[in-house]
């Protein structure tokens, strides 16, 4: 229990002076005495239990074994430990997180989330719309925080998220399989677009996560996109996609962008997209070559968001977490490659952020250029 030291002695005195034979209280002073003794002691326990609410992020238990149905995962890239169980999410800052994890949480106000679908199913009553959510100030210092739900979502959560509201994202795990894989340094990656098949590779440097599409009523779920975060590990600064015009697989192609006609050659549609409202022309189209065979390029800049989310030339339903690249914004440079492989136009687009610094751009280039048809 906490301790308040003027209280106690008050406290003290006052029982003191009860069996003092030298005063003689009336019976309703004593009754008032008593009174504000129960009412000072629910005090104490008032603030006792306030008190181990905000200090429960300072001391942190070694060798201790997860309880059962714990779930638990990590934000390797923020440095981040999630553990689920029944009602309370525990949140724990790793020594090696970054600096940028600590400042995010320093002083804030984090609202913690854990829910079990990906993306909304259905009307937002369904139950597999579950989730649960609690905001709590994390004090300066700390590196642990524990989160009390309303009620237990443990046993059909499937991630767990922790953000700034006024800032944006501070950490994401997903509990067991997900459809976001951390893909290996140079590690040969195959596709295939409208029975088109070719490869990507790797650069040496690591953290670029394969996305997948969800199925809808025009397009299937599958392989879309290749994303990287390095400000965080949710909402990426680079994606490189792939499709095909004027039908991709997992993919279709924003009308507001890509409006007909759009002629039947590779220059055809370099040049519409060279074109495209909201835009402004860097370069192209240019004729480069992909993967040994001849191709277009085109590099624009965005000045207007007209275009389709998440891939302003072309939409599709992505999966919630990860790196998420979730549209495009004001600022933000696109560079397209188009390249006629018997017939079928293969669409591959990269999109970068003001925030694509530190070599991203070099990444992006250096993965396109790897492509290889089979």
């Amino acid at each position: 229990m906490t301790r308040i030291p003027e209280l106690e002695q008050e406290l003290v005195a006052a029982a003191t002076r009860l069996r003092s034979p030298r005063r003689a209280f009336r019976p309703a002073a004593r009754v008032a005495m008593a009174a504000a003794a129960v009412a000072v002691v629910v005090v104490l326990l008032v603030v006792d239990a306030t008190e181990r609410d905000h200090d429960d992020g300072g001391r942190q238990q070694t060798g201790t074994p997860s309880q059962r149905g714990t779930k638990v995962g990590i934000d390797v890239s923020a440095g981040v430990r999630f553990s689920l169980t029944g009602r309370q999410l525990t949140v724990n800052v790793l020594s090696r997180a970054p600096f940028e994890t600590r400042q995010k949480v320093s002083g804030a106000r984090i609202r913690a989330t854990c829910g079990v679908a990906w993306a909304q199913v259905g009307p937002e009553s369904d139950p597999r719309n579950a989730h649960e959510q609690r905001t709590r100030l994390w004090p300066a210092g700390r590196d642990k925080l524990r989160f009390h739900f309303a009620r237990d979502i443990s046993k059909g959560a499937r991630w767990c998220r922790v953000e700034d509201p006024a800032v944006g994202n501070v950490a994401f795990v997903k509990f067991g399989s997900a459809p976001v894989r951390p893909l290996s340094a140079m590690q040969k990656i195959a596709v295939t677009e409208e029975g088109v098949q070719f490869s990507f590779r790797l650069p040496t440097t690591v953290g670029w996560e394969r996305f997948s599409s969800i199925s809808t009523d025009k397009s299937a779920g599958g392989p879309i996109s290749f994303n990287k975060s390095i400000v965080g590990p949710q909402g990426a600064e680079a994606i490189i996609f792939w499709t095909s015009f004027p039908d991709g697989d997992y993919a279709d192609p924003c009308a507001r962008t890509l409006s007909p006609p759009v002629g039947s050659s590779a220059a055809d549609l370099a040049a519409a997209v060279s074109t495209a409202p909201g835009t402004e022309l860097v370069t192209g189209p240019s004729n480069v070559t992909l993967g040994g065979r001849p191709a277009k390029h085109v590099a624009l800049t965005v000045r207007e968001k007209v275009g389709c989310d998440p891939g302003f030339f072309y939409t599709w339903r992505d999966v919630n977490g990860g790196a998420l690249w979730r549209t495009t914004g004001v600022g933000d440079t696109i560079s397209v490659w188009i390249v006629d492989i018997d017939g079928t136009r293969l669409f591959i687009e990269a999109e970068t952020t003001k925030q694509a610094v530190g070599g991203l751009k070099q990444e992006v280039q250096q993965i396109v250029e790897s492509i290889s048809f089979e």
